[in-house]
């Protein structure tokens, strides 16, 4: 899989906190699974459901608010 990065210019000009890259390998009886990069992080995690994908994503989103600079579920 092609990782996708952010020039240094477009993380310095970035409005939203966050910016993610979503790739879906499978979808069927409306479910998902595939794969999400977090590209200011560097790192990309496995989803197998949607609620997983939200989970991951709202996640990520409250604790940068918070400032928290570790995230318990983007380690791999």
């Amino acid at each position: 899989m092609r990782k996708a990065k952010l020039s240094q210019e477009e993380k310095a000009y970035s409005e939203l906190p966050c910016t993610f890259v979503i790739k879906v390998i499978h979808a069927e009886r409306n479910t998902i699974q595939g794969y999400i990069q977090w590209l200011e992080r560097e790192k990309t995690v496995a989803f197998r459901s949607y609620m997983e994908l939200l989970h991951l994503t709202q996640d990520a989103l409250q604790n940068v608010e918070k400032g928290l600079v570790d995230f318990r579920y983007w380690e791999v």
